[in-house]
């Protein structure tokens, strides 16, 4: 196998500074860099996610990524409703082990964000 340092998810969007500062405003990401105008990163806890300019004709394809928090899921769902995110379904425990919500960004692009359930706490 080789040796990984290490594995960036890419989102596409519309318009990366106006991406870039969604995170930043909705989610409380940080913006990391923006390489104007067609490339940026955000980061939450310490884990960066790119944005690229969606640069084809026709409909942008969507992308997916997988947050998982290492606990506080209910009070993170409440921050980013507070800040005018309207996630489309709120913490629900799994029985595949996670509570989560998830959420769409400003171009569509779906975050599933959870933390793993205690034994028990389903």
């Amino acid at each position: 196998m080789p040796d990984v340092s290490q594995l960036i998810p890419t989102f596409h969007v519309r318009n990366v500074q106006a991406a870039a500062e969604w995170y930043r405003d909705k989610l409380g990401w940080q913006i990391r860099f923006v390489a104007a105008p067609g490339y940026a990163g955000v980061e939450i806890g310490g884990n960066i996610l790119h944005l690229a300019q969606w640069q084809r004709d026709g409909e942008m394809e969507l992308s997916q990524a997988y947050v998982k928090l290492n606990g506080g899921v209910d009070e993170y769902f409440e921050e980013v409703n507070a800040r005018g995110v309207e996630p489309y379904n709120a913490p629900q425990d799994h029985e595949y082990g996670l509570r989560e919500f998830n959420l769409r960004d400003l171009d569509g692009n779906y975050l599933h964000i959870g933390q793993e359930i205690a034994q028990g706490d389903s």
